[in-house]
């Protein structure tokens, strides 16, 4: 068990039954916090909300943050004095992390997505907010002008720390407290994702635990699309095809395999 202090000089205490979220940006971070949640609580789908909300699983998830100085804003109720498995979210790159949690080995779990997915899924919601807020102009932009500012460089550090933050984490997939999931994976048979999710947290899921958690979250990209369906854009083909060959550029010169990041 190791201490640390966060903004309040509470002492904060993380053991190995804490549990990190970890992704970058709009990477199914709100996906993989709602099917922990709904896997440490039996009875999680009832006091969630889920049907109604799928995000209503992230205001039980606080999120770590770090202040200039490396201290947390706030502590958090519950953990190793009454050995209640606590769910922390973070977009942190790995080198980050506050060094008593990774002491105390905690449970880390990352989740990549494709870097074209990555920027559909921050667009959706750049425009959603701009609607929200009444910016006519930015909530009209179309995916093809969002995609030519991005890899042109209108906010560059964007496309360095999603490198970056795969990169950290990456390193240390062979950790034993450390799983890596691919959101591409998780699409294509979310109950497999669950499955492996629960193993690694070593919790035995009953038939019909496992179906609620099956049901309830459905798949990354329709559990995304329920969160925004007040959204409706399509993907564009030749675009996303555009950022594919693009990202297998940037990730031959960061180091990483192509071949694991872009199927």
């Amino acid at each position: 068990m190791e201490t640390a202090k966060d903004g309040n000089n509470v002492d904060m205490q993380w053991s190995d039954n804490d549990i990190i979220v970890a992704s970058f940006m709009e990477a199914s971070t709100a996906w993989t916090q709602a099917v922990i949640t709904l896997i440490l609580h039996k009875e999680g789908k009832e006091n969630s909300g889920c049907d109604a909300n799928p995000n209503q699983e992230v205001l039980l998830s606080p999120w770590i943050r770090l202040t200039e100085d490396f201290s947390f804003e706030r502590a958090v109720p519950g953990g190793p004095a009454d050995d209640t498995p606590r769910l922390f979210t973070t977009n942190l790159n790995w080198e980050k992390l506050p060094k008593a949690a990774i002491d105390a080995n905690v449970k880390t779990i990352y989740v990549y997505s494709r870097l074209k997915d990555v920027i559909f899924s921050t667009y959706v919601s750049i425009i959603e907010a701009a609607a929200q807020n009444g910016n006519e102009t930015l909530s009209k932009q179309s995916f093809a002008e969002f995609v030519e500012a991005v890899l042109n460089g209108a906010d560059p550090k964007f496309l360095d720390e999603y490198f970056e933050n795969i990169k950290g984490y990456w390193k240390h997939r062979d950790d034993d407290n450390v799983q890596i999931l691919f959101e591409s994976d998780l699409i294509k048979d979310h109950g497999a994702g669950v499955l492996q999710i629960a193993s690694f947290l070593e919790k035995q899921l009953e038939v019909d635990h496992f179906q609620e958690v099956f049901r309830c979250c459905k798949n990354p990209r329709e559990f995304f699309s329920q969160c925004h369906a007040q959204v409706h854009v399509d993907r564009n083909a030749q675009v996303e095809e555009d950022i594919a060959d693009w990202s297998k550029v940037k990730l031959t010169e960061h180091g990483l395999d192509p071949a694991f990041f872009c199927v």
